[in-house]
């Protein structure tokens, strides 16, 4: 059987987040019942989160994550949030630290 499957890659999401990720966004988050939201630390751009266990040389920008996590997070079908890949021996002046404690205040506003 199908399974249907959006994504988006990465590099659609370098400059901004288009009105059709914008759409795709609002159209998954109707069309579930239960979203458990998790942000993988090493899609984020290297420069902001070099304490990871694969850097992302080209990755997103911290506010384009929060971009898209402020057309989720807010829901009530929410029901986790979660933020993995981080990894303290690799973590530069605890950047990646600082940052996801960053996106923790966020998420909690």
């Amino acid at each position: 059987k199908e399974k249907k499957i959006d994504y988006v890659f990465a590099d659609e999401l370098l400059s901004h987040v288009s009105p059709t990720i914008k759409d795709m966004i609002e159209r998954f988050v109707h069309e579930h019942d239960v979203i458990m939201f998790t942000i993988c630390m090493d899609v984020i751009d290297s420069a902001f989160a070099p304490g990871v266990s694969a850097p992302a040389v080209l990755g997103l920008y911290p506010h384009t994550v929060l971009e898209l996590a402020k057309r989720i997070i807010p829901s009530d079908k929410v029901s986790s949030v979660s933020i993995a890949e981080m990894n303290p021996t690799y973590d530069a002046d605890n950047r990646t630290a600082k940052l996801v404690a960053n996106l923790v205040h966020h998420f909690l506003k």
